[in-house]
């Protein structure tokens, strides 16, 4: 896991820019199943992601916490979760951001869970897993003050 997986808005502002204006290529060293575990944007896969579904963070009381964003990169073959949230997390705050992503055929999984302190609209991503035609599925959860909100996303058509 790289360092930095909490950002501020800006951060993902600068990545979207950077992907869109032909940022770093993937990575000649690896390939297909090579790119499990591996950061998207350290691995320059980040710069051909696609969204490709969202989903709505809630607690049980129905509290809107964060988004959860299953991205796809098209150079890769790859996918990964990122959360954002909507709340802040005080200094101190036992809570955390999940961002976790299974795939059933291989079996694999990327399981990352951000503990520092954030500011609301903070991002945190996962590592990716290679699944270029394989199904995946995704949790992407905020324990906040607000009470744990929890989404869950699996590919479309799978």
């Amino acid at each position: 896991m790289g360092f930095g997986r909490s950002a501020s808005v800006a951060v993902a502002v600068v990545a979207g820019l950077v992907a869109a204006l032909g940022g770093a290529a993937p990575a000649a060293a690896r390939s297909g199943y090579g790119y499990d575990n591996q950061d998207p944007y350290d691995s320059g896969c980040a710069s051909s992601m696609v969204l490709l579904q969202t989903v709505d963070i809630v607690t049980f009381s129905a509290t809107s916490v964060g988004t959860g964003y299953l991205w796809y990169s098209r150079n890769c073959g790859t996918n990964w979760i990122s959360v954002r949230t909507r709340f802040a997390a005080p200094t101190g705050w036992p809570g955390g951001m999940t961002t976790n992503i299974y795939r059933d055929t291989p079996p694999g999984e990327a399981r990352f869970t951000w503990t520092q302190p954030w500011v609301a609209g903070a991002v945190s991503w996962g590592d990716m897993l290679y699944a270029p035609v394989e199904c995946v599925r995704t949790i992407g959860a905020v324990d906040s003050v607000h009470g744990v909100g929890v989404g869950w996303i699996h590919q479309p058509g799978c």
